[in-house]
């Protein structure tokens, strides 16, 4: 029991001793609400703790500068190779289709396309085994063998990608530019 003015009070966990809500008198304060803080019902309002505003004068400290950079360089080095190779690939495709001779056949669009394509596959294959340490059969076998549901699912894009190149090819042998 402790003594507040002329009435008894109980406190939990043995009075002014520290227990839960740190003990003394600001454990008295904690435990008895202001009036000022129940509302019509008697029940305790709910406060809200003050969010601390951030001073938008002040900057957050930057975090791996030149991680950020060098990532950056990269995306925008990839972009540029990127529409590089795409600007290259179009000039070639028309420069070849257009610059024959009138009693020379063209090649075919389809052996182009077809030749291109095992190109990107000699490649990746190359970086597969690169990855994986030269494991290149189990991984193609884990990839594509034991997944037909995926290789069905990437097949869809790569007949599209397929027949674009073709309408590309057919495009550039009869436009003018």
């Amino acid at each position: 029991m402790m003594k507040e003015g002329n009435e008894d009070i109980d406190l939990p966990h043995g009075g002014d001793s520290p227990g839960r809500d740190g003990g003394g008198e600001g454990g008295v304060e904690e435990l008895i609400p202001d009036k000022s803080q129940l509302d019509a019902s008697g029940a305790k309002k709910r406060t809200r703790t003050r969010e601390k505003k951030r001073d938008p004068t002040k900057r957050r400290p930057r975090k791996k500068d030149d991680a950020n950079a060098t990532a950056a360089l990269i995306k925008y080095g990839a972009l540029f190779l990127l529409v590089a190779q795409m600007v290259g690939l179009v000039l070639l495709m028309h420069y070849s289709r257009t610059r024959q001779s009138k009693d020379e056949p063209l090649y075919l669009a389809s052996t182009a396309v077809f030749i291109m394509e095992v190109m990107k596959l000699f490649i990746c294959c190359c970086v597969i085994a690169y990855q994986s340490g030269g494991n290149l059969l189990p991984e193609l076998k884990h990839h594509v063998w034991e997944s037909p549901i995926e290789m069905a699912k990437l097949s869809v894009p790569s007949f599209l990608y397929t027949v674009q190149n073709n309408l590309l090819y057919l495009a550039l042998t009869n436009l003018d530019a």
